[in-house]
Parts: C-alpha cells; sequence; structure tokens
C-alpha cells in the first residue's frame, strides 16, 4: 500500500528532514504572562481591598467605643437636666406663692417714714389679719406711718392697737387687714 504525506516537511538541501519548529509556542507564553499579571494584580486589588476594610472596622469600632461613652453622658446630663428643671419649677413655684409675703413687705417697707424716727420690732400675720408693733420717738411718725398704710392698696382699716410712752421711745402696736 502506497501512503501519501499531505503535510509539508522542510526538507534541507542536503536531503535530511527538518523538525517544525512550534508557532502556538510564543503566544501561549505571552498569554500565560498575561494571566500571571492578571492574576498578579486582581490578587493586589483584593489585598488592598481586605487592608482598607480591615482598617475602616477599626475605625469604625473606635467610633462605636465613643458613641457609647458620648451616649453615657447624654443620659447623665439628661438626668442632670431633669434635676434642674424640677429645681427650677420648685424655685418658680416658690416664687409664685411667695408673692404674698413679699408684696406684703413691700408694701409696709413703703409706708415707713423716711425720718429714721419708727423702727418695726415685730410683723405677724395670721390668715387677713397683720399686727404690727414698733417703736417711735415721737407721735407724728406714728400718725405718718398709719395714713401711709391706710393709703397702701394691700391694707385695709388700719387701726391703732395702742401706744405706750416709754423712755426713751414710744411704743404701740397696729392692727390692719389685707386685701
Amino acid at each position: 500500500m502506497i501512503r501519501v504525506n499531505l503535510l509539508r516537511q522542510n526538507v534541507a538541501i542536503s536531503g535530511s528532514v527538518a523538525p517544525e519548529k512550534p508557532k502556538l509556542a510564543v503566544p501561549s507564553l505571552a498569554l500565560l504572562c498575561v494571566t500571571v499579571i492578571g492574576m498578579g494584580w486582581w490578587w493586589w486589588q483584593l489585598a488592598s481591598g481586605i487592608s482598607s476594610r480591615q482598617q475602616e472596622v477599626e475605625r469604625l469600632e473606635h467610633e462605636a467605643q465613643r458613641l457609647v461613652e458620648v451616649q453615657k453622658q447624654v443620659v447623665q446630663f439628661e438626668k442632670q437636666k431633669k434635676l434642674l428643671e424640677e429645681r427650677i419649677n420648685i424655685i418658680e413655684r416658690l416664687k409664685r406663692n411667695q408673692t404674698g409675703p413679699a408684696n406684703l413687705l413691700q408694701s409696709v417697707i413703703n409706708s415707713v417714714p423716711n425720718r429714721p424716727t419708727l423702727w418695726l420690732t415685730d410683723l405677724s400675720q395670721k390668715g387677713n389679719r397683720v399686727t404690727m408693733e414698733g417703736r417711735s420717738f415721737d407721735v407724728p411718725s406714728i400718725a405718718d406711718f398709719i395714713a401711709a398704710l391706710s393709703r397702701s392698696p394691700a391694707f385695709t382699716s388700719v387701726e391703732l392697737a395702742y401706744w405706750q410712752e416709754e423712755e426713751p421711745a414710744i411704743r404701740f402696736q397696729l392692727n390692719c387687714n389685707t386685701r
């Protein structure tokens, strides 16, 4: 049987057959280099991404710890704020309740004559009834004090309960009602 070689072989001039050079080796080597470089770049990208994510996790953990401390401070400040608001409310309530005696004393102070000849030694209030005791060097000061209390919008029916001469001053007591 006759065999026919359809593949061409390089025939040297001397007549010997030379092996054929592979033509796929260079592209395969280039593809292998590109693949290795691509995988190296991909690995470097993943490693840097992991590193940046780890740094972000550490930063967020530190931020979370800081925020826990801030939250504790906020809770403490809210407790202090509540306590201070309660104190302010108590002070305001006391001020509202204090207006009666404060206004009463202010009216008494405004009614005392400008001359330094009269002073009060006792002032008491039971309900609407106010009793004042004091001393004076002269009777006109007592009369001026009674007249000023009568003109005051805080008092009604101002009466001299008694007066008694004691050396060196005159002792007196006034009774009046508040409005």
